[in-house]
C-alpha cells in the first residue's frame, strides 16, 4: 500500500487557525490529485509517509506557501507561493493549495529538471506581522415590512456588529416603522428604536452563506396619530419604554467587502398604547411586531 503525502498546516499571525471544513477541502483535493496513499494532515503520532509539505497561510489568508521538505528520494525539496485574488473564495484557495502540495511531491519524485520558482528570502516575503482580521466591523442597512395589531408597517433598520471573539458578536441595532397608511379613522402609528446587545454568526456554507442570531434590550418610542376624517381633530398618544429585539437573518457575500442579508424580525416594548380624542380612547396600538428586513452589509 502507498503511503500517504503528510500535510502539516502552518498559520501565520493573521491566521490562527482553520475551519475544519477547510482543511477537508485541502486534503481530499491533494489525494485526488496525489493517486494512491493520497494526503493526510499532520498527526502527533508518527505516521510512514512519501514526502511531508508544510502549507502556510497568511494575510488573513491573502496568500499561501507550499513547502515539500527536503530530503525526498536524495532530491532536495522546492516550494512555490501563490497570492490570491480578493474575491477568491476561502474554500477554493485550500483546494488550490492541495493541488499545489500534491503537484509539488510529483515533481520532486519524478525528479523534474525545471525548476520551480525559488522561495522568497526572508527580507522579501509578505511581512507576517499580526493584522486586523478583516470584516471585525460590519454595518447593516436595510428595509423592512412589518405586522402589528393586523395592520402593515414599513420602515428601515439599521445597526453594527463587533467581532468579539470566534462567532460572538455585539450588536448595535436602531430601527424606525411607520404604518402606511391612516386608517378609515385617521389613525397612523410611529415606532423608532435604538438598543444593543449580542450573538453569533456562523458559517452555514464556507464563505458563501452565513446564519446571524442576535438579541438586544432596546429604547423604543411608540407613537399613535388621529386625524378624524369628518371633524378634522387632532390629538396623539405615545408610549417610551425599554423592549427586546431578536432577529435571525441570512447573510450572503456580493462582493469584497459587501454582502446582502434578509431574515425575521420580533420586536416587543413592553404594552399598548392608547390614542385619545378629546379625553375618549379611540385606538390601541398592540406591544409587539414582526418584521421582515432585506438590505445590504458593508464589512471592515
Amino acid at each position: 500500500m502507498a503511503a500517504p503525502i503528510v500535510v502539516e498546516l502552518a498559520w501565520s499571525a493573521s491566521n490562527a487557525s482553520a475551519d475544519p471544513d477547510l482543511s477537508k477541502a485541502l486534503i481530499d483535493s491533494c489525494s485526488a490529485a496525489a493517486g494512491p496513499g493520497g494526503c493526510v494532515l499532520d498527526d502527533p503520532e508518527p505516521i510512514e509517509s512519501r514526502a511531508r509539505v508544510v502549507v502556510t497561510f497568511a494575510a488573513a489568508y491573502a496568500w499561501v506557501r507550499v513547502e515539500v521538505l527536503a530530503p525526498i528520494a536524495g532530491i532536495e525539496g522546492r516550494s512555490r507561493q501563490i497570492t490570491f485574488r480578493d474575491d477568491d473564495p476561502r474554500l477554493e484557495r485550500f483546494r488550490a493549495a492541495g493541488l499545489i502540495a500534491a503537484g509539488l511531491v510529483s515533481d520532486v519524485a519524478n525528479g523534474d529538471a525545471a525548476e520551480a520558482p525559488p522561495a522568497p528570502p526572508p527580507s522579501e516575503r509578505e511581512p507576517t506581522t499580526p493584522e486586523e482580521p478583516r470584516g471585525r466591523v460590519a454595518l447593516h442597512l436595510g428595509a423592512q415590512s412589518g405586522w402589528n395589531d393586523s395592520r402593515p408597517w414599513a420602515g428601515a433598520a439599521f445597526g453594527a456588529d463587533f467581532n468579539v471573539a470566534g462567532p460572538a458578536i455585539l450588536v448595535l441595532a436602531g430601527s424606525y416603522d411607520q404604518t402606511w397608511m391612516r386608517d378609515s379613522r385617521g389613525i397612523s402609528g410611529q415606532r423608532a428604536a435604538i438598543g444593543a446587545g449580542g450573538g453569533i454568526v456562523a458559517p452555514l456554507i464556507a464563505d458563501r452563506l452565513e446564519l446571524r442570531v442576535r438579541m438586544a434590550l432596546d429604547l423604543q418610542q411608540v407613537r399613535a396619530s388621529i386625524v378624524q376624517p369628518s371633524t378634522g381633530r387632532e390629538d396623539q398618544g405615545h408610549r417610551t419604554a425599554t423592549g427586546v429585539e431578536t432577529g435571525v437573518d441570512l447573510i450572503l457575500p456580493i462582493a469584497t467587502g459587501l454582502d446582502a442579508f434578509c431574515g425575521g424580525r420580533f420586536d416587543w416594548w413592553g404594552g399598548t398604547t392608547m390614542v385619545h380624542v378629546e379625553g375618549a380612547p379611540a385606538e390601541t396600538l398592540g406591544a409587539w411586531m414582526a418584521s421582515f428586513a432585506a438590505g445590504l452589509v458593508v464589512r471592515f
